[in-house]
């Protein structure tokens, strides 16, 4: 996004902004769905304020009475202070939901977006001990603001003289350069999409949720991903077993796709592995159960393989008309011997794996009754797969889109037996690094069939680099009420039909629930129109009614796993499940299909700017461009594209020219924004 230094923008800012300009700051550009926010560091730090003081409550008393309304330049923000205040002398813990009271009680309610965001800012707190100096810093900026409210006559004078654009500019940059410190570098504005809000309070109940706080403590994780990775869990153990039934002719599967996109070090493999511990547990369990017949059955599979090898090759050899009669009718008896052996093998039951290429998940998902789990913690190679990049040209998608829907998959292959899935239930649950999202990018058909449209996103902010090296240890109670959760839910039979077929049970919903869905089915289909909010994403979009009414069921069972057909989904479940969908799956499902067709300028720069951070290189010339790529590129091709999108963003600016040593042109540098050495990428 353009940063504010053209002519134009400067007599923009003249009536949208001028209170920040007399701060002597170059205004910087948020993107928050549709609209553009103008915010100055005089508002971040006023919210840094009052998140601080939210968060230490009475311990912060002191600070809190020396402030005033008028510290405050924002309306907003005076009024969330009168909010913290009446909330701490009452004794009340400030969250989201008890300010969001007050705050309507004042006369300015929270809106649609404020609420996760509110949630955000009351996570990201400063210690108690720096607050004090935050709380002067806020009052002395304030004052001289206003010791320097000249600057606005400056402006009335300005705009009643009529000056050229060009005046305009030089008179605001002179009085702009003459209020601040030469060595301030305004933040830089984030490359592609920004952030989006944290992992709600309040949606998960029982042992999962439980074990998402332990987990997220103890192994020092944002929420989300444990959040994620639970209901992941949860999907591979309902999955193909129950169904929502929402109407006639509407009954929604129950199993869901799942992608967390976090960075290296994120400590994903620790979370996934405590999670599916049940689910292996529960593998080894029955396969030690039925490790004779396996044998057995294998045994005799292959004694009828080669019966019947042997008479093929009689019938090849029959030198006469009765030998080859009689060799044949050994053929046919081996050939239904061997059918038999194959109808009665027993294999060792299997739920999940972590890497399978599309033909060997749906044998697997043949192999054990149509339902099957894909859950990984490194999960760029299944990505990669999935865009038939790593074994083949063309992207087999069948598995994973019918999967995805229950429908029928038959497959027929040369050599083998057919395959045939009446009804199957595919569950994947993956955590990869974001520039693996790009693989949908690069591959159009991908998204033309609709396959990045069935997952459910999850793009947290990671928190490498301010994690606890001394975290709190997690209680075992917790881990084994999860491992009982899970087998509860594994233990329920399957519900057979009068063909012997096995089908899925229904979980029916309330009259609460079926007229939230109904609300949020029109809420959903108005932002999917051409001027709506879906709209951007309107094939991710199209389905998330449906992924909602899924998520509810996930949500049923983490809470009544022993009777979840005896017990409909109630409104408050159904409530919690579509303000998931509305305050933290939208928002996410944006983030990703940014990051899916971002440029490759903006991917080369966070790219540069990484390699500066990894190495601490403060400062970058051509040949640094070039060296970060592995010497790669040429200069129009790779060093003008990344360096101007940088520089419009605001993360590199150009240092003074230099004269090169004896003869020839300046030497160019830029510098990087500090930001990228204190973990802002």
């Amino acid at each position: 996004m353009a940063r504010a230094h053209t002519h134009a923008r400067w007599e923009s800012l003249l009536t949208a902004d001028f209170a920040a300009i007399e701060e002597g700051i170059e205004l910087s550009e948020r993107r928050s769905s549709n609209v553009v926010v103008l915010e100055s560091p005089q508002h971040r730090l006023e919210r840094v304020v009052l998140a601080s003081i939210a968060h230490h409550g009475l311990d912060a008393a002191a600070e809190l009475n020396e402030l005033e309304g008028e510290d405050f330049t924002s309306p907003r923000h005076r009024a969330q202070l009168a909010g913290i205040t009446d909330l701490l002398e009452q004794g009340e813990r400030v969250t989201v939901a008890s300010l969001g009271v007050v705050l309507e009680q004042l006369g300015h309610p929270l809106t649609f977006r404020a609420a996760p965001l509110l949630d955000a800012l009351l996570a990201q707190v400063e210690p108690l001990d720096a607050l004090r100096g935050l709380v002067a810093q806020l009052k002395e900026t304030r004052a001289r603001a206003t010791a320097r409210s000249g600057l606005a006559r400056a402006q009335a004078d300005l705009q009643s003289s009529a000056p050229s654009a060009a005046a305009v500019t030089e008179q605001l940059l002179q009085m702009a350069a003459s209020t601040q410190d030469a060595s301030r570098w305004p933040d830089p504005v984030p490359l592609g999409a920004g952030l989006a809000p944290a992992w709600p309070k309040g949606i998960l109940r029982g042992p999962l949720a439980s074990l998402v706080e332990a987990l997220a403590e103890s192994y020092q994780v944002p929420v989300d991903l444990p959040a994620m990775m639970g209901l992941g869990v949860i999907s591979a153990c309902i999955g193909g077993r129950f169904q929502v039934s929402i109407r006639r002719g509407w009954r929604e599967p129950t199993n869901v796709f799942l992608a967390i996109a976090m960075p290296p070090a994120s400590r994903k493999s620790g979370i996934a592995r405590a999670l599916t511990k049940p689910l292996v547990d529960w593998e080894r369990r029955l396969s030690a159960q039925v490790a004779n017949q396996v044998h057995e059955t294998a045994s005799a599979l292959r004694v009828a393989e080669k019966e019947l090898a042997r008479y093929e090759d009689a019938v090849a050899r029959a030198k006469s008309e009765g030998e080859r009669e009689d060799a044949n009718l050994r053929r046919e008896s081996a050939v239904t011997a061997l059918a038999t052996a194959q109808q009665c093998l027993v294999r060792s039951p299997r739920l999940i794996t972590d890497d399978a290429t599309p033909e060997a998940l749906t044998s697997l998902l043949a192999e054990h009754g149509g339902r099957f789990a894909l859950i990984s913690a490194e999960g760029g190679g299944i990505f990669d797969m999935m865009a038939g990049g790593r074994y083949a040209s063309v992207p087999n998608l069948d598995v994973y889109l019918k999967g995805h829907a229950c429908d029928p998959i038959r497959v027929d292959r040369k050599g083998r037996p057919a395959e045939f899935i009446r009804d199957p239930a595919l569950t994947v649950a993956v955590a990869t690094q974001p520039d693996t999202l790009r693989v949908f990018a690069s591959r159009p058909e991908l998204r033309g069939r609709g396959l990045p449209a069935r997952f459910l996103y999850s793009v947290p902010l990671s928190n490498v680099g301010h994690r606890s090296v001394e975290p709190e240890l997690s209680d075992p109670v917790i881990y084994h009420e999860w491992s009982q959760l899970v087998r509860d839910l594994l233990g329920h039979p399957p519900s057979v039909d009068e063909e012997g077929h096995t089908r899925p049970h229904r979980i029916e919903l309330d009259e609460d629930a079926q007229a939230h869905l109904t609300e949020w089915a029109r809420e959903v289909e108005e932002r999917l129109r051409d001027r709506g909010d879906l709209a951007v994403v309107a094939d991710w979009g199209g389905k998330l009614v449906g992924a909602t009414v899924r998520v509810a069921g996930l949500l049923h069972a983490a809470e009544h796993s022993l009777t979840l057909c005896d017990a409909p989904i109630d409104g408050d479940t159904m409530e919690r499940a579509i303000f998931l969908a509305k305050e933290y799956l939208v928002p996410h499902a944006v983030l990703a299909f940014e990051a899916m067709g971002e440029t490759p300028a903006i991917a080369n720069g966070r790219k540069l700017l990484a390699w500066a951070a990894r190495t601490k290189t403060a400062s970058v010339g051509p040949r640094d461009v070039l060296k970060a790529f592995g010497g790669r590129g040429d200069r129009k091709g790779t060093i003008d594209p990344i360096i101007d999108v940088l520089k419009a963003h605001g993360w590199v600016r150009e240092q003074e020219s230099q004269k090169a040593a004896g003869r020839g042109r300046p030497a160019e540098r830029w510098t990087i924004h500090p930001s990228v050495f204190r973990g802002a990428l």
